[in-house]
């Protein structure tokens, strides 16, 4: 957390995500401290399920995407009820959709 209070301070960084899964290979930053090498073929356990539901139609892909938020949400409620799954822990509008 203390990272992204600093980043959110910063003017040079734009965008941050996180790791949600453990990795089974490390580096060394360029202090010397551990760094995961985050790569999908060095995940070795993850404890999360996310969805990444996009909004906006376009001429080309006219029916690929939700056209709202409001119609992405419901859906992904719907989806969740279905499934069984557990209320979201987080919930991010990402500009183009929902990150869940």
């Amino acid at each position: 957390m203390s990272f992204a209070e600093w980043a959110k301070a910063s003017h040079n960084i734009r965008e941050q995500w996180y790791c949600t899964s453990q990795q089974s290979a490390c580096g060394e930053t360029k202090a010397g401290k551990p760094k995961a090498i985050r790569l999908h073929q060095n995940a070795k356990l993850l404890k999360a399920i996310w969805a990444d539901i996009d909004v906006g139609n376009k001429p080309e892909t006219p029916l690929k995407n939700y056209e709202t938020i409001e119609d992405a949400w419901a859906a992904f409620v719907a989806f969740r009820a279905e499934a069984g799954l557990p209320q979201p822990s987080a919930i991010v509008k990402s500009g183009g959709g929902l990150h869940v």
